[in-house]
């Protein structure tokens, strides 16, 4: 995984999806007015919440 310098927070790394997933969720972005990656973090934060290894939090 590789640091972001813009965004110390943030790191960046692969992931494969299958077509349909990758093209919904890119579906799902533009229909909430995210960016993909954003789309995707909001998921994956929303799962890590809801199965208690992340304390609920705001963006």
């Amino acid at each position: 995984m590789v640091k972001n310098d813009s965004d110390p927070k943030m790191e960046r790394t692969t992931v494969y999806l299958p077509l349909q997933v990758s093209k919904l969720l890119k579906k799902a972005a533009k229909d909430n007015d995210r960016s993909f990656t954003k789309q995707i973090t909001r998921i994956i934060k929303d799962w890590l919440t809801q199965n208690g290894y992340l304390k609920d939090q705001k963006d």
